[in-house]
């Protein structure tokens, strides 16, 4: 694999050692080069491994509903304790699975030695010392049943009626995702925008445009993320937006997310 300067391996070498537990490490990086082979070895070198995180209290942002001693109740954190990646895991885990958070940040803050956590509370949800109904438990059943589907090769299709004239798609699979937004009351055949993506390419076509998008994995050297979201209607209004849009990332070239559709609804 390439290799990267001496400066951004240190960074990243402490930033893997951070993971584990001991941000306070010092080590040296060099690179040891074979000319007569043309590959090179990463040499890390630690001098003082250092203490490990112990986090000496906690900092709770985003809090409406809850109290800052209810979280850290529930997620049976004291003070003085030895922080690592798998218990910051564990804890943002803890907290996606009560339903309560559609923001659940968790890091350790070596400079201040605080667990930081930053929370998103959902909005009508019990806070987390009281039960849910059982129309929740439904949803936090279906949402366990939907992130386990990859992994068993299931294929899972949705189907939104945004109102009389609108109807969304959405097939994801093993192989790809398929998004379809088909508006019959568009036009005089209605309009139809399909979106395809899979490990070949991200292909784009709308019915009312001559010619297909299309963006091939084999010409992105880097990470290419396709995503559909179905946003939730505004504050002041019934609209409901359809975003569609993909992220590339390259040596040559980034990109960001982007709006391809926003559809009305009479909500």
């Amino acid at each position: 694999m390439p290799f990267g300067s001496e400066q951004t391996l240190k960074k990243k070498v402490d930033k893997a050692l951070a993971g584990i537990g001991f941000s306070n490490a010092f080590c040296i990086v060099t690179i040891e080069s074979d000319q007569t082979t043309g590959t090179a070895d990463l040499v890390v070198s630690i001098i003082e491994e250092g203490g490990p995180n112990v986090a000496r209290g906690v900092k709770v942002d985003g809090l409406v509903s809850h109290s800052s001693e209810q979280i850290l109740a529930f997620l049976d954190f004291r003070p003085n304790m030895i922080v690592n990646r798998k218990q910051i895991t564990e804890m943002k885990l803890k907290l996606w699975k009560s339903g309560r958070f559609s923001q659940h940040d968790v890091e350790f803050d070596a400079a201040t030695n605080l667990l930081r956590l930053r929370i998103s509370e959902v909005d009508l949800v019990p806070t987390i010392d009281k039960p849910i109904d059982e129309y929740a438990k439904v949803f936090l059943k279906t949402r366990d049943w939907l992130t386990t589907c990859g992994e068993n090769g299931i294929d899972v299709e949705f189907e939104y009626v945004a109102s009389k004239d609108v109807r969304i798609t959405v097939v994801q699979s093993l192989d790809g995702a398929l998004m379809q937004v088909i508006d019959r009351g568009l036009g005089v055949n209605g309009s139809t925008i399909t979106v395809l993506a899979d490990k070949d390419a991200v292909i784009v076509d709308q019915s009312d445009h001559p010619s297909i998008y299309r963006v091939d994995s084999a010409f992105v050297d880097g990470k290419m993320h396709f995503s559909s979201t179905l946003a939730p209607p505004e504050k002041d209004g019934g609209e409901i937006r359809q975003v569609v849009g993909f992220i590339v990332n390259t040596d040559r070239m980034r990109g960001e997310s982007f709006l391809i559709r926003s559809i009305g609804s009479d909500r």
